[in-house]
Formats: C-alpha cells, sequence, structure tokens
C-alpha cells in the first residue's frame, strides 16, 4: 500500500541523508556511470558545501560553521592561546624584573617558601643579620668555598646584600643540603643541625675553624655537693660545651623563672645517693647545672614540643611566656654561681623564631630579627626590628612587642595581667616564641679579615649584581615587546585570512582545508608548532596537514571529509595561509574522489529505499490496528483476517507504528518470558493457547490479526532490533531469543484458562462479600495511625497488636486473600507469669505533672504481657504515643485504639470470653523518671500490671 503524501508537501521529493531532490541524484549518478565530467556545482551541494554566504548553504555542518567563529569578537578574549589577554602570554616570560626590582638596599628581601621550607627561611634570615658569620662566609678561600653548602650559602647571602631582586630563591641551597621540600622540619633542630655543618667544614680553613664557637658556643657543668661533708665530687669540675640552653614552658610565667628552676639544685636521694669519695660511704646531695661561661650570642630554646603518654603523641604547649627584651642572669645567678669569676652577665634580645599554629606536626615558621643589634650602620641605641614571613618582609616600627605573631590577644592580656607592670612593660608575653637569640651587651663579636681575594670577590659580586638587575630588566623589556608586536601581526594576519576566506566568489573554485587544523593553527601562539601538527599530533615540515588528513585511500578528497570535516575557503584565503605556514597541497572541487562519491550515493540510495520500505510496512500495520478497532475489533481483534493471519500483542504493534517501525528494547520486558514473549504479550497462556479475553479484563482486544508477510517483517526487525540493543539482558548468553510459533487466526481459546478465569472470579466476589461488613462498620480502621496520637491523663484505650492491624488492613484492601485472627495475635502476646496485683500507684504530691505512664489492665490475674507497652513522650506539656512503624510485618509493638472501637473489632472477629475485655491501659502521673531520647521528653515505660 502506497504511503499518502502529507498535505502542503512539495512537489520534489528529497531523498533521506542528502539536500537534493531525487532527480538532482539520479542525474549524478548518471554522470559518475559514464565517466563524462561532473557538475561541480551539483557535487558541493550533494555534500553539504556552500558557495556562497554561510548563511544561505541550505544545511549541513561544515557549510553553516562561519570561520569568524574561530576568533573571538573584537574585544573579547579566550582563556590561552593567540586571543588569550597579553598579561597570560607575558606570563611565559616569567616574572617582571620591575615587579621584583629591589629599591633600597637598607631593606631585607624575602626568601620564596619552596613548600615546607619556612622553617629553613627563619633560620637563614637570623644568621645573615649577623655580620661576623656573613663575613666569614665571605672569607672563604678554595676548597672551603667550593663546598656546595658554603659556596650556595655564600651566594644567597651575597645577593641578600647586594643583589638587586625580591624575593630570592633559596632553591640551591635547599637542594645542597637536600631537604625535602614537602616536609617541614623543626626549626630549632635544624638550626643546631646546620651550624653542626658549617663548624664541620669551617674546620678546613683557619681561622674560620674557630668563629661558630666564639660566637654560639658556652661551657656548662654539673656540680654534684656532699650535704655531709659539703664537699663536691671529682667529677663535678668537668665542663661541656653548649650551643643552646633548653628551658621548658609549661608552669611558669616568665624566662627568668623556668632559667632559674633549670639552675635550681636538686637533691639525691635513695637509690640516687651520691657514693662520696670523702665519707666513704652513700649519701644525700645536691646537683645543680652551673654555667661556667656564657656565649656572645645565647640561644634559649623553649621547649613547647613535648611527649604526651596519655594521647602517646608530640603535642605543642601554648601557654603563653613573658620573654624579657633585657635578660639580666643577676637575678637569676646566686652569687657564687655567677660566670666568670661571679659575673652575672646582661643579655638583650636580638631575635625570635615563632611557630604559629596549634598542632606540633604542622604550623609555620616566623623570624623577627632586630638588625641594629648587629649593624653600625645605625645609631647607639636605635631598634630596627624587621618582620620576616616567607617573602613578605615588614618593618616593626614598634618592636617585635606590637606584632600579631605572637597569639591570641585575649590569652596575651590574661598573661600580661599576671604579671607585676615593671616586668610586663619591658617583656613580650607570646604563646609561639620557639627560639630566641640574646647579644650580650659587653661582648665583642668576633670577625674574620677579608683577604684580598675576598675583597675582590665581594667588588665583583657588587658590579654583577648591579649589572644582573639592569640587564634582566632590558632583557624583559625587549622580550616583552617582541612578544606583544609578534602577536599583534600575526592576528591581523589570521583576521585578514578569515576575511578572504568566506564567502567564496563564484568565479573562484575555492580549495578545501581542514577545519580541526585550521582552528588550531588561527589560536596558536607565533613561533609555535601547533598548526603544524596533524590529527595523530605527528610534527609535519610545512603545513601539508592542512589536506593532507583530508585524502582519501585513493589519495583523492574525501567526500565524507568534506561534508564533515572540510571547509571551502577562496584562493585568495588560501595563498595567504600557505605564506603563514608554509607550501600545503591545493585540494579543490575538481579533486573529489569519484570511486568515494559514488559509494556515498549508492549508500544513500540504500537508506532512501530502506526508509520507503519500512514507511509501508508501518502502513500495513496500521491499517492492521485499524481493521482491528473496526468491524468486531472490539470484541475479539479479529477484524478481517483470513486463516493466513497470526496474532500479536495490540501494544506491542502500537509500539511498532509509534516508532515509525523501531522497536525500543530499553523498556522492562514482560516477566516471565524474557524478549521472545513479548511480542504475544496477553495473547498465549502458559499452555501456549489463546488466552481468554475475559480474562485479560479489558474492553478491548489485546490481540491484533495481522497478515503473515507482515508477520515476517515484524519478526525480522524485532529480532534486529534485539541483536542492536545497548545493554544484554540479565541471564543472556548474547545469542538471540527464539520466537515460537505465533498463534493463528480462529485458533479456539484455553479452556483451562477459562475455568480458572471463573473460579478466581467467584473467590474474589466471594472474598469481597466478606470484607464488605469491616469496610462499612470499621471504615475508620482501616487507614494507618498518625506517628503521634495525644492522650489525656485518665484516658482509658485498648492495646492491638500492632502486626494484626497490618495484616488486617491489607486483607480489607484486598492486597490478602484471607483475614488474620486476632484471637491468635492476642495469645502471642500474653505470656505465664503470675506477676503482682495492682491497680497502679496514685499521684504523689511531689510528682511532676511531665512524669507520665501506660498502667496496663488485661483480663486475667496469672497472666501478663510478653510484650512491653508503648512509651509515653511529652511534648510542650502534652502526652503522646507513638504508632509503630508503617508497614512494619511481625512488629512486637502494639496500636492505641479507643475502647468503642475495640470493642467493635472485638464483636467482627467473635473473640472469646477471656480475650473479649482486651488489654486496657490508662494515663498515669508520676510513676518513673523522665529520660531524654532523640530531642523529646521520653518517659521509661512501666512494667505491665495484672488486676
Amino acid at each position: 500500500m502506497a504511503r499518502k503524501a502529507k498535505p502542503g508537501a512539495g512537489a520534489k521529493k528529497r531523498a533521506s541523508g542528502t539536500h537534493l531532490p531525487v532527480e538532482e541524484l539520479v542525474a549524478l549518478q548518471q554522470s559518475l556511470d559514464s565517466g563524462g565530467p561532473l557538475d561541480l556545482s551539483l557535487v558541493l551541494r550533494f555534500l553539504g558545501v556552500s558557495l556562497g554566504s554561510p548563511d544561505s548553504s541550505p544545511g549541513g555542518k561544515a557549510a553553516t560553521t562561519s570561520l569568524k567563529r574561530l576568533i573571538p569578537d573584537p574585544g573579547k578574549h579566550r582563556q590561552k592561546g593567540l586571543w588569550a589577554k597579553d598579561a597570560v602570554a607575558l606570563a611565559h616570560l616569567g616574572p617582571d624584573p620591575a615587579e621584583m626590582q629591589r629599591g633600597d638596599l637598607a631593606v631585607p628581601v624575602g626568601l620564596v617558601n619552596l613548600g615546607s621550607t619556612c622553617y629553613a627561611n627563619a633560620v637563614l634570615q637570623t644568621l645573615y643579620a649577623i655580620p661576623p658569620f656573613r663575613q666569614a662566609l665571605y672569607a672563604a678561600r678554595p676548597p672551603l668555598s667550593q663546598d656546595p653548602v658554603v659556596a650556595q650559602l655564600r651566594e644567597l647571602f651575597a645577593c641578600m646584600e647586594w643583589g638587586r631582586r625580591d624575593p630570592l630563591d633559596p632553591g640551591p641551597l635547599v637542594a645542597a643540603l637536600q631537604l625535602d621540600h614537602a616536609v617541614q622540619q623543626d626549626g630549632q633542630e635544624f638550626m643546631k643541625l646546620f651550624l653542626g655543618l658549617l663548624e664541620a667544614r669551617f674546620q678546613a680553613q683557619n681561622p674560620l675553624d674557630a668563629l661558630l664557637r666564639h660566637l654560639f658556643r658556652g661551657e656548662s657543668g654539673y656540680e654534684t655537693r656532699c650535704c655531709r661533708c659539703g664537699r663536691a665530687s671529682a667529677s663535678s669540675g668537668r665542663r661541656e660545651g653548649y650551643y643552646e640552653l633548653a628551658v621548658p614552658v609549661s608552669g611558669f610565667q616568665t624566662l627568668p623563672e623556668s632559667l632559674t628552676s633549670l639552675l635550681a639544685p636538686e637533691t639525691l636521694s635513695g637509690s640516687n645517693s651520691l657514693a662520696c669519695e670523702y665519707c666513704g660511704t652513700k649519701t644525700e646531695a645536691e646537683r645543680q647545672l652551673r654555667l661556667a661561661s656564657t656565649p656572645p650570642l645565647l640561644c634559649i630554646s623553649l621547649q613547647r614540643f613535648v611527649f604526651d603518654y596519655r594521647k602517646m603523641d608530640r603535642v605543642k604547649i601554648n601557654e603563653a611566656l613573658a620573654c624579657p627584651l633585657t635578660l639580666d642572669f643577676g637575678s637569676i645567678l646566686s652569687p657564687d654561681q655567677g660566670a666568670a669569676g661571679g659575673e652575672c652577665p646582661r643579655y638583650t634580645l636580638a631575635a625570635l623564631m615563632l611557630h604559629k599554629g596549634s598542632a606540633a606536626r604542622a604550623g609555620h615558621y616566623v623570624a623577627h630579627v632586630n638588625h641594629s643589634m648587629f649593624s653600625s650602620q645605625y645609631p647607639a641605641g636605635s631598634s630596627a626590628w624587621w618582620r620576616f614571613d616567607d617573602t613578605a618582609v615588614s618593618a616593626l616600627a614598634s618592636g617585635p612587642r606590637a606584632s600579631s605573631d605572637h597569639g591570641s590577644a585575649l590569652a596575651l592580656q590574661a598573661a600580661n595581667a599576671k604579671l607585676p607592670p615593671e616586668v610586663a612593660a619591658g617583656s613580650i608575653a607570646s604563646c609561639t616564641a620557639y627560639q630566641l637569640l640574646y647579644r650580650r651587651e659587653d661582648a665583642v663579636l668576633p670577625s674574620v679579615a677579608l683577604s684580598e681575594a675576598a675583597e675582590a670577590w665581594i667588588d665583583s659580586r657588587k658590579a654583577e649584581a648591579a649589572a644582573e638587575g639592569e640587564a634582566s630588566l632590558k632583557t624583559y623589556v625587549q622580550a616583552k615587546t617582541d612578544l606583544l608586536q609578534r602577536r599583534g601581526e600575526r592576528q591581523a594576519a589570521i583576521q585578514r585570512l578569515l576575511k578572504a576566506a568566506d564567502p567564496v566568489p563564484e568565479s573562484d573554485a575555492g580549495c578545501f582545508v581542514n577545519v580541526a587544523w585550521l582552528r588550531r593553527f588561527c589560536d596558536a601562539e607565533p613561533g609555535s608548532e601547533a598548526a603544524e601538527r596533524d590529527g595523530e599530533e605527528r610534527r609535519e615540515g610545512d603545513a601539508s596537514s592542512a589536506t593532507n588528513s583530508l585524502l582519501c585511500g585513493h589519495g583523492s578528497l574525501d567526500p565524507e571529509h568534506v561534508a564533515s570535516g572540510a571547509r571551502l575557503v577562496s584562493s585568495e584565503a588560501f595563498g595567504l595561509l600557505c605564506d603563514l605556514a608554509g607550501p600545503c597541497r591545493r585540494l579543490g572541487p575538481a579533486d573529489i574522489c569519484r570511486v568515494c562519491l559514488g559509494a556515498r550515493l549508492q549508500g544513500i540510495a540504500a537508506q532512501a529505499d530502506a526508509a520507503t520500505q519500512r514507511e509501508w510496512w508501518v502502513q500495513q500495520a496500521s491499517d492492521a490496528l485499524a481493521r482491528a478497532d473496526g468491524e468486531g475489533g472490539e470484541a475479539s481483534g479479529r477484524g478481517e483476517e483470513d486463516a493466513s493471519s497470526v496474532y500479536v500483542s495490540r501494544a506491542w504493534l502500537s509500539g511498532y507504528v509509534t516508532k515509525r517501525g523501531r522497536f525500543s528494547l530499553h523498556v522492562r520486558l514482560s516477566t516471565g518470558g524474557g524478549l521472545g514473549t513479548e511480542p504475544f504479550s496477553g495473547v498465549l497462556c502458559p499452555h501456549g493457547l489463546l488466552l481468554p479475553e475475559r480474562q485479560t479484563g479489558s474492553r478491548r482486544s489485546r490481540r491484533v490479526a495481522v497478515p503473515e508477510p507482515l508477520w515476517a517483517r515484524l519478526a525480522d526487525d524485532w529480532m534486529r532490533a534485539w541483536k542492536e540493543r545497548e545493554t544484554p539482558g540479565e541471564g543472556e548468553d548474547g545469542s538471540p531469543p527464539a520466537l515460537p510459533p505465533p498463534p493463528a487466526c480462529f485458533t479456539p481459546e484455553c479452556q483451562q484458562c477459562l475455568a480458572e478465569s471463573e473460579s478466581l472470579a467467584a473467590a474474589s466476589r466471594v472474598a469481597s462479600q466478606q470484607r464488605q461488613p469491616a469496610r462499612s462498620v470499621l471504615a475508620c480502621l482501616t487507614e494507618h495511625p498518625p506517628p503521634l496520637r495525644e492522650v489525656a491523663v485518665g484516658e482509658a484505650l485498648a492495646l492491638v497488636p500492632a502486626a494484626f492491624m497490618h495484616a488486617w488492613r491489607a486483607w480489607v484492601k484486598g492486597k490478602e486473600s484471607e483475614p488474620p485472627s486476632l484471637a491468635e495475635a492476642m495469645e502471642a502476646c500474653l505470656e505465664e507469669t503470675c506477676l503482682e496485683e495492682a491497680a497502679g500507684l496514685p499521684e504523689t504530691s511531689d510528682a511532676r505533672p511531665q512524669e507520665a505512664d501506660l498502667v496496663t489492665e488485661i483480663g486475667s490475674a496469672e497472666r501478663g504481657l510478653a510484650v512491653e507497652p508503648p512509651k509515653v513522650v511529652v511534648r510542650r506539656g502534652k502526652f503522646f504515643v507513638p504508632a509503630p512503624a508503617k508497614g512494619t510485618v511481625g512488629d512486637p509493638g502494639f496500636e492505641l485504639l479507643s475502647l468503642e472501637n475495640w470493642q467493635q473489632l472485638a464483636n467482627f472477629h467473635d473473640l472469646p470470653e477471656h480475650l473479649s475485655r482486651g488489654f486496657n491501659v490508662t494515663l498515669q502521673r508520676g510513676l518513673s523518671e523522665a529520660t531524654h531520647v532523640n530531642n523529646a521528653e521520653t518517659l521509661a515505660e512501666a512494667s505491665p500490671v495484672g488486676v
């Protein structure tokens, strides 16, 4: 049967998958078959290529893609590439030296944090501020100056002193020390190990070998004195060097208190008693740390990190400790403890290393350094405190006391409030101070004389630093100018190219270019190789990939690429492209492969024929549905079938028509038979015969008679759709299902199914008659109760097993075939125990109004409830009883009913006399203490009480 044309359809019919009428396609095929010249305009229109403005193209992806979209609109930018902002392109040149130019050499420079190297930066800033230490590095001679660590530290300090860049990168020194950028080390430990390493290196050159000892080393020893004879032990005269004093923090308010406890005597008794060589026996003794000498630069380490045996982990002590700006050992040492014959030195605070953060294994290090303590360029008595936070360097005009690095302001105020005013005024209360560096007031720092070679090296480094700053600035300015000029020239060239490319003049045959390659080329930075890579990212010496990727296997222009991935540009634009990217092969419309073009035409013809045939079969299926709905269709679905017709599912056939000849297998199929039974769903019974129409319960027939040829076509399309489905069915092995033979017309209906249907209908009528009294009399009980039921004090209620109510409601609504037994449900809730006879406790005078319980009363004094009664919930002075979970089968809880509803339910189920009273409860107060559960005041439940 021919398909009827739609109203308003054009006279010329277009083939599927093309923009040309069928007549023009036939003419094009005839030209290919004859081997004569082709009409190129017809070929281009067949492939969807626009010959004029892109907006006038009849369709096609390549035709509708305007080349103007390859670059952004004027004033717009992209995130990267040629059309990004200038700042993005200039970022490839590195940081601007002008922004990193150091203005004043008197201002210290910052150091870059390489990840977790803030601890190293704080130590380096502290050591750099010591001129004798810097001068010793500058005075190093080969081979010491060639040591990797010494050489990199020397170079870094020279750049920090005379360089023109800020901040500086300590990466070479960190690499020489073999430090892990991602691991933060302890600042105190790093400084101790770093000075130890340098001291070992300095041993190779005199007079550097003793410099660090003269700067940082003092001597101390333990004196043990017998309490009986008063003599010191023979070992008390031994002295050991120290580079730092480690003092405790916890339990102390000021640093002098902590130092006093460190130097205080301790008593040795018991098993720790001294074996006095003078008394000849073990005696009680006193042991005390004595400072034999103090260094010019005294390092004091605060023990903020301790091991917590309760947590079995290292923790940080964040207590505030007052650190004096001037440390007078006269208030710390006793007269016989003074160093160097009783002298008590005075020290001035020169630097602090702070650890910010509450964790012991993480945090951030900051340094506060007073440069005026080490340099003679500052006036006597002046202060030049600087704060070093990696690259951020700032002056502390008011000194380190005003910095916010010392912890919480409230904690510091509380700490200062506990101190005498004169002590608080001369100290820095800090919760973060970790290491302190004091300079002795009467000490002259030792220094190393510079040789002529060292002086010459310093002069050369000064000159190099000045020249390097000017050269880097000049080089960057020149590179920036060149880059911006090249970008501007290339952008202008790309704009001229795209303007000339579209549209192609009628007198110009044009050339094809790969659109993807052209897009990359138009977005490539000047000097990059992005435009010289083909689709496989293979480097080419010229721009041949612009057209080589469009070739077919025969070495000619592939029509498939022309229709999807190519663009026809003017010959002028192609010449500009070759000037910019290099020479490439010219491919015009005349270079289209005739073999591939013929194959494309044959494929379109096959698609058009398949589409025509599919529409014809869809019309046949639609006519079969119409016949089933016509004469006798509503009664039997037979219509005008003959003996060769077969039955199929109406829903299955309707889906085929709706989908215009296609089947959708993503929907869930009918249960029981898998994919093979879907065409006969509602048609065949389990015995392989016709399913009686009365059993389906539908006024409209669920089966349709179709001719045998139509069934063959439907079966083929069904099997093809099954093979092409996206997701295989569960348990399938990949092989197509076997369709059972279709039932022929005039096949008798299954008598067994018919009898079963009539039996089920009769049983359904009987069950409906049984449910009718329950629906009418107990209609108020068919719905599930609310989550909370309000009850009043003294109200009498009945307890009904929740599992029974759930099953009974399901039976009333027709979800269950048999009603549950109320008597069995109640018997299951009773236990054979003899309970104390009591009718409940009276309300006491001191009972709170919100304390209440359900007091249970059952019909037998010898039997009690095996299940606890519901709990009472108090909300806003009212009492509620929560309902059991909805739909819970076998719920051991109860549901509350009024006594009237209980009596109706008991009469309906004809309960025996000992159960007819039910489980009655009454709400009474003053029985239990209140508890809090789930943000609601839930009262403890009472035990069942029998009467």
